[in-house]
Parts: C-alpha cells; sequence; structure tokens
C-alpha cells in the first residue's frame, strides 16, 4: 500500500483537511495536497511522519475508528482506552513501512473471487443484500478499480432491470 493510500485513509477516518493537517505538522498544505495525490512519495523527514501519527493517534478516538485502525494494522482491537502514544507508535510504524502488514493486507484483498456467487435478494426498493453477512474492504485506487469490477459484475448478475444511484467524490483520473 502506498504512503498516499495510507495518508488518505486516516485523513478519511479522521475527517481531517489538508489545511488541518498541515497546521499541526507545520508544512505548508500544498505538501500534505501532493501527499495525498501521491505525487510525493513518503516525506523523507521522519520527524513530518510522527508528528502525523501523533495527531491521528489524538484524533482516532471513536470506537469505529479504533476499529477500523486495528483491522489496517492487523492488530488485535486498540480500546479507546489506549493512550494515544502507544497508539502513534502503532501509526507511525505503519506509515513508515516499519513492519510488513502491509503484504499482509493486500493478498488478504487481492485473494478473494472477482465476483460473489449471485445468491442476493432483491427487495421492493431495488436493495441488493448479501445471503452471507462479510464485509469486505477495499483500500487504494487499486481497490477502488476492484470494488467497482465487482459492483458491475454483480449488476450483470441481477435478472431484473434496477436502478443504482452511484456517488463517486474522487478525482476519477
Amino acid at each position: 500500500m502506498l504512503f498516499s493510500d495510507k495518508l488518505n485513509f486516516l485523513m478519511n477516518l479522521t475527517q481531517t483537511s489538508n489545511k488541518e493537517l498541515a497546521a499541526a505538522i507545520s508544512v505548508d498544505r500544498s505538501l500534505i495536497s501532493l501527499l495525498r495525490t501521491g505525487k510525493r512519495g513518503m516525506p523523507r523527514n521522519r520527524e513530518h511522519i510522527s508528528r502525523m501519527a501523533d495527531f491521528f493517534s489524538k484524533h482516532c478516538v471513536a470506537d469505529f475508528q479504533r476499529h477500523a485502525l486495528s483491522e489496517m494494522l492487523e492488530q488485535s482491537i486498540l480500546r479507546s482506552s489506549m493512550p494515544s502514544s502507544a497508539l502513534a507508535e502503532y501509526i507511525f510504524k505503519w506509515l513508515s513501512d516499519d513492519y510488513d502488514i502491509v503484504e499482509n493486507t493486500l493478498s488478504r484483498i487481492s485473494h478473494t473471487p472477482a465476483v460473489p456467487e449471485p445468491k442476493h435478494n432483491i427487495s421492493a426498493s431495488n436493495h441488493i443484500s448479501s445471503s452471507n453477512d462479510e464485509t469486505e474492504y477495499f483500500y487504494g485506487n487499486s481497490g477502488k478499480r476492484e470494488a467497482i469490477h465487482r459492483l458491475l459484475g454483480l449488476m450483470q448478475t441481477l435478472e431484473q432491470p434496477s436502478t443504482i444511484l452511484f456517488a463517486y467524490d474522487d478525482n476519477l483520473e
């Protein structure tokens, strides 16, 4: 997973703006924009990464945020009672690629079937609900492509015409 994907995940999880993060780590917000789009790679200045980790650890206080982080970091549940300094260490290691959880996460995502078996129930509101309750997460640009491919594949298996409203707020390039 690229640094930009990780940063975008954390910023979306904490609802942080470029301006807010830039102020917190004392850099220009254009640098944050370049980091998020992938035009700049991981900062060489590890102090920036350390400050980011500290910032995000203090802004990930809700249980759902800690749960999402624990899945990405492949850690047992990161409870809200965990001190932010300990969480900052986990985030720092993840952002700076100091341990190998990234490959485990990507391999788990990439080894799922391309299109799930078509066991779906269509309700009167054209809502598709899967018969099994497995949830899959897709991260980064490759994850976006995979999710769209799966959605299109699923749509092709439908026997009745349906209307799907799809909103996408990212740059489509």
